[in-house]
């Protein structure tokens, strides 16, 4: 912990950092003006504010189906207020899709509705910090096949420029800050020594309750071209709880705008150790088993009325359907 604090920014961190991203060894947390190893308490000048969260849910194409179908979902909720967005996806979208293929492209195409609906909330509630359950990156912009639904995403988050906006990942697996303090290593020693420890399991003794991190800008390649440019900072909100919290670069070189972010969160997880309003968002964009059943009739009777022929499943499916 004490050789974190004292990672300092130099010439041969930077320009070992050049080197790694360059050769995609990995992916580490990009230092910004903030000294690498801080801890800032809660900001006792920024009062909290409203928050509305956001969340996505899909139905994938079903292996068994005779009709190949699927169904993205995406709402945002503030207080007793929704807005909400989706897709239904007929076979003529699918049909050219194995399986694999079929997935990716509904999850990319959920990261894309939920886009839709930041720029929603932020017009609609332009006085909220809005949270989205997961990270701002455009994802989907890794895979080449993917660049338009990416495009889509990258779009709508440019019209949210100026807006308050974060994406929240609960207890992050990466190790972004630890691969930082394994290059500043390396920097100075000549050592290149993996770091088999998390950012969260650093950060959870690190720091005290109510504290975060330095910012940091997000080291992943799709970061590089993307103009919002994403930065991040670590919250705990409770004693095993820690959040890694992204946002845009309008929100990371506005220090008023960081300490509003991190003052909301931490007031909306109290009691929960998650933000109250993504549990709410969460809830309320699940898809109901009629909801799933309506849509699968509306797959079917599409098929009907385009081939003029009854849907016939093979009996192996029809006794798994008997027996389920």
């Amino acid at each position: 912990m004490d050789r974190f604090k004292r990672t300092q920014v130099n010439v041969d961190l930077l320009e070992t950092l050049d080197h790694i991203r360059g050769a995609r060894e990995l992916v580490p947390a990009i230092p910004t003006g903030e000294p690498v190893g801080s801890k800032f308490d809660l900001p006792t000048s920024a009062i909290p504010i409203k928050v509305a969260g956001i969340d996505g849910s899909q139905i994938y194409p079903s292996e068994d189906a005779a009709v190949k179908w699927a169904f993205v979902r995406a709402i945002g909720v503030q207080g007793d207020e929704t807005i909400e967005t989706g897709h239904f996806f007929d076979a003529s979208e699918l049909e050219t899709e194995s399986n694999d293929s079929a997935k990716r492209l509904v999850d990319n195409w959920r990261e894309a509705y939920e886009s839709e609906i930041i720029v929603q909330a932020v017009n609609k509630w332009p006085k909220s910090l809005v949270l989205t359950d997961g990270s701002l990156l455009p994802w989907s912009g890794m895979e080449k096949d993917m660049e338009s639904v990416a495009n889509v995403y990258r779009e709508n988050i440019e019209k949210a420029k100026g807006s308050l906006l974060a994406g929240v990942i609960s207890s992050p697996r990466s190790k972004y800050c630890m691969n930082l303090l394994r290059v500043s290593l390396k920097a100075e020693k000549g050592d290149d020594h993996n770091i088999n420890v998390s950012d969260t399991n650093f950060f959870r003794s690190y720091l005290e309750v109510g504290q975060r991190s330095a910012v940091f800008l997000h080291g992943s390649p799709v970061n590089d071209t993307f103009s919002a440019a994403i930065h991040m900072f670590y919250l705990k909100v409770s004693k095993s709880e820690v959040l890694r919290v992204e946002f845009p670069t309008w929100v990371a070189t506005n220090k008023a705008s960081v300490d509003v972010v991190h003052s909301s969160i931490f007031m909306n997880c109290q009691g929960l150790e998650y933000p109250y309003n993504l549990i709410k968002a969460h809830n309320s964009v699940k898809i109901s088993q009629d909801i799933a059943n309506g849509l699968q009739k509306q797959a079917d009777l599409d098929y009907v009325r385009k081939n003029g022929y009854p849907i016939i499943q093979s009996a192996k499916v029809r006794l798994k359907n008997a027996c389920s």
